[in-house]
C-alpha cells in the first residue's frame, strides 16, 4: 500500500525546506470506523496540531482507508499552506473537492500567496470569489505584473463597501486614490452607505477625504445623523444640491424616531425651500406618516392611496396595534394583499380589531376558529381568545427505518457518513458543515430520516433543523426533545417552576446541547454568561462555578432555573417580563415596561424593539404550552389570567 503522505524537497528560493505534501489515491475501500480508528485519528490530529510531523505521518499511514481520512490530508495542508505547490494543491481539490474545507483551505493557500506576493502564482490560480481580500489580492497581482490600467479600473467597486475593507486592499486602494479615478463624489457614495447602514465609526474616518462645501456637506449629514434634532438650523442647511437634499432627507427620518410631529414640521419648510425629486418627496412622505402614525396620528385620507407597499401598510398595522386604535388596525389589514393578510400573526391581529370594533358577525370568531387549530403562538392565542384547547397537531413523519436504510443513505452520501465520524471525534464545526451540505442535496423524505439519524446520535439541533428544512413541523417529538428531565423535574421542584417553561427556555437557548457555547460567550443548555452565573450562585448560596462548570448539565440547569425563578419573582410572577430579561437582561425590560406600562401582554409583547428577544419571548410561550401537552396537559393557556391584562403591579 503506497503511504497517505510522501516526503518531496521544496527547492524555490528558500535553502533547503522539506514538505510532506499528500498522497491522494487512497488503495483501501472505507472500513467500518472502530474506536481505536476515532482514537487514534484525534491522536493523529493533536499531532499535528502540535507540529510532530513524523508521529502524524506513522498514524495516517494506519488510518488509510478511514472515513476521515481526507481530514488528516486537510489538516496536514492547513499547517503547511506557505509549502503547498500548486500542483500539491490542486491535486488535494481533485481527491478532495467535495469536501466543504476543500474550498476554505484553497482560499487560504490564495491570500498565502497574495501575502507573499507571489503574482504570477496567484494569477494562474485565482478563481472569481466574493471575498474581498482574494479579490483585493487579485487586482493586486494585476498591478504587480504590468497590468496597471487593469487593475485600476476595477478598484472602485471594491473601495465604495460600506464599512472598513480587509488590509489586503490597502494598498491597491491607496494607489487608485491617487489617481484621477477617485474624487469627492466617488467618496461620497461610501460616506452615504456607511451612515445609511450606521457604520458611525467608518464614517467618521471617511470624513477626511471631504474639503470645502464637500466637508461642510458630510459634516452636517455626520451631525443629523448623531443628532438630529439641529435641522431646525434651516439656515446652515439652505444650499439647495442633491447632497444637502440627501442630508436633509436622512436627518428628517432619524427626527422622526422620537420627534414626529416636528420632523413633519420641518418637512413643510425644507419642501418649500429646497427642490425634491418628485419620487424622493413621495417616499419621505411616507416614512413620516408611519413615524407619526406610531405616535397615535395616522394618514388623512388623501395620503391613504399613496401607500401601498406591503411593508408600509404593516408598519401601520403595527402602530394601529400598539396604539390599540383598532378602527384604524382594521383599516390597514384590510388594504393587505390576500396572500399576505392570511399570515397567522395578521389573522390574529385581525380578530382582534374585529372584536375590538363590536363586528357582530361571525368573521371575527371564524378568524380564531381557524387559527386556533395551527400550532404556533399566534394559534396559541387565538386558542385562548374563544375559550377552546390548544392544538398539538403531532404526527411523525417518515418513522425512520433503522439499519439498512440508514446504511443505504451512509453508502449514498459519503459527506453524511463523514459528518457522523466528525461528530463522533468531537469535530462538531466541520461536521455541521459536511451535514449541512449533504443534507441540501436530498429530498424531503431523506432529509426526514438523517433528522432520525441526528436525533440518535445525540445532535438534537441538528436534528432540529434538518426536519424544519424538511417541512416535517409536526414531528413535534423529534423537534422538541425532552432530554435531562430528571435534572429539570428536580429545579422545577426546587423553584416552584413548571417543568415545561424550564424545558421551553432550554429549548430555545441551545435545542438541549449542554456544550453550546454563544458568540457573546454564553455557556451550558440554558446559556448563562460566566458572570451571570457567579451572581445567581452567591443569591442561591451556591459555590461560585467554573466556566467549565457550566457544561455540566446538573449544575447549569440548577443555576439557569434559579434565575428565572428570581426574574419572576422580581416581576411579580409575569413570565412574559422574565422570560424577556432572560433573553435582554432586567435594565432593558424594565425600560421597555416604562414605556409601555398599560398595555394588554399580546400588545406588549409586540412593542418590544428588539426583534430577537420579541421572537424569543413568543417562542418560549408557544414552547412552554407544546411542552406541556407533550406531558400529556392539554388544557392549558399561552397567557395566565393575571398576564393577559396591563402590566406590573
Amino acid at each position: 500500500m503506497e503511504n497517505l503522505l510522501r516526503t518531496i524537497v521544496v527547492t524555490a528560493c528558500l535553502a533547503t525546506a522539506f514538505f510532506v505534501a499528500p498522497f491522494y489515491a487512497h488503495t483501501n475501500p472505507l472500513k467500518q470506523a472502530s474506536f481505536s480508528d476515532r482514537q487514534l485519528y484525534q491522536s493523529a490530529v493533536n499531532d499535528i496540531n502540535r507540529g510532530r510531523v513524523s508521529a502524524f505521518k506513522r498514524k495516517a499511514e494506519e488510518l488509510d482507508g478511514y472515513v476521515l481520512a481526507p481530514y488528516l490530508e486537510y489538516h496536514y495542508l492547513s499547517h503547511h499552506i506557505a509549502q503547498t505547490s500548486p500542483q500539491d494543491m490542486q491535486a488535494f481539490l481533485s481527491a478532495n473537492g467535495d469536501l466543504p474545507v476543500a474550498r476554505l483551505t484553497f482560499s487560504r493557500w490564495l491570500k498565502s500567496l497574495g501575502k507573499r506576493r507571489q503574482w504570477k502564482t496567484y494569477l494562474q490560480n485565482y478563481q472569481a470569489s466574493e471575498d474581498a481580500a482574494l479579490q483585493c489580492y487579485y487586482l493586486r497581482a494585476l498591478y504587480g505584473t504590468g497590468k496597471r490600467t487593469a487593475a485600476l479600473d476595477q478598484v472602485e467597486p471594491l473601495w465604495l463597501a460600506p464599512k472598513s475593507q480587509p488590509k489586503a486592499c490597502d494598498p491597491i486602494f491607496d494607489v487608485w486614490r491617487g489617481t484621477d479615478r477617485f474624487n469627492e463624489d466617488v467618496a461620497w457614495q461610501r460616506f452615504h452607505e456607511a451612515i445609511q447602514a450606521n457604520e458611525r465609526t467608518f464614517a467618521r474616518y471617511l470624513l477626511r477625504f471631504f474639503s470645502g462645501g464637500n466637508r461642510r456637506a458630510a459634516d452636517w449629514y455626520w451631525t443629523l445623523h448623531t443628532e438630529p434634532s439641529r435641522l431646525h438650523r434651516k439656515q446652515e442647511l439652505r444650499q439647495d444640491s442633491p447632497k444637502y437634499r440627501q442630508v436633509i432627507a436622512h436627518g428628517l427620518r432619524r427626527l422622526s424616531r422620537n420627534k414626529p410631529e416636528q420632523a413633519w414640521q420641518l418637512w413643510d419648510h425644507y419642501q418649500d425651500s429646497h427642490s425634491f425629486p418628485i419620487e424622493v418627496a413621495n417616499r419621505l412622505n411616507i416614512d413620516l406618516a408611519i413615524a407619526r402614525a406610531k405616535a397615535g396620528v395616522f394618514p388623512a385620507a388623501e395620503w391613504r392611496d399613496s401607500i401601498t407597499q406591503v411593508n408600509d401598510i404593516t408598519a401601520l398595522v403595527d402602530a394601529a396595534v400598539k396604539r390599540q386604535d383598532w378602527s384604524q388596525t382594521l383599516f390597514w389589514l384590510e388594504r393587505l394583499p390576500d396572500l399576505d393578510r392570511a399570515e397567522p400573526r395578521w389573522q390574529y391581529w385581525l380578530g382582534r380589531s374585529l372584536v375590538a370594533v363590536g363586528d357582530t358577525s361571525e368573521r371575527a370568531k371564524l378568524t380564531f376558529q381557524a387559527l386556533a387549530n395551527e400550532r404556533h403562538y399566534y394559534g396559541f392565542l387565538a386558542a385562548r381568545e374563544i375559550g377552546s384547547a390548544p392544538k398539538l397537531n403531532a404526527q411523525a413523519m417518515s418513522a425512520p427505518v433503522a439499519g439498512q436504510r440508514d446504511a443505504e443513505l451512509l453508502q449514498r452520501f459519503p459527506g453524511l457518513a463523514r459528518a457522523v465520524e466528525l461528530f463522533a471525534v468531537g469535530d462538531a464545526l466541520n461536521a455541521r458543515r459536511e451535514w449541512n451540505r449533504v443534507s441540501a442535496m436530498m429530498n424531503r423524505t431523506e432529509r426526514q430520516h438523517i433528522a432520525h439519524i441526528a436525533k440518535n446520535i445525540g445532535q438534537l439541533l441538528v436534528a432540529i433543523r434538518t426536519a424544519t428544512d424538511a417541512d416535517a413541523m409536526d414531528d413535534v417529538e423529534l423537534r422538541f426533545p425532552r432530554n435531562y428531565t430528571p435534572h429539570y423535574a428536580e429545579a422545577a421542584h426546587v423553584t416552584g417552576l413548571d417543568i415545561n417553561l424550564l424545558q421551553a427556555i432550554t429549548r430555545q437557548e441551545s435545542a438541549f446541547n449542554p456544550r453550546a457555547r454563544s458568540s457573546a460567550g454564553a455557556r451550558g443548555l440554558m446559556q448563562l454568561m460566566p458572570a451571570t452565573a457567579a451572581m445567581v450562585a452567591k443569591r442561591a448560596r451556591m459555590s461560585k462555578p467554573l466556566t467549565s462548570d457550566l457544561y455540566q448539565p446538573n449544575t447549569n440547569i440548577r443555576l439557569g432555573s434559579f434565575h428565572l425563578a428570581w426574574l419572576i419573582d422580581r416581576y411579580d410572577g409575569n413570565r412574559p417580563f422574565a422570560i424577556a430579561a432572560y433573553n435582554a437582561g432586567e435594565r432593558r425590560v424594565d425600560r421597555w415596561i416604562k414605556e409601555n406600562d398599560d398595555l394588554p401582554m399580546d400588545i406588549w409583547i409586540e412593542t418590544i424593539p428588539f426583534r430577537e428577544t420579541r421572537n424569543y419571548v413568543k417562542n418560549v410561550l408557544a414552547f412552554t404550552l407544546v411542552y406541556g401537552m407533550l406531558h400529556g396537559q392539554v388544557s392549558q393557556s399561552i397567557l395566565s389570567a393575571n398576564e393577559a391584562f396591563g402590566t406590573q403591579s
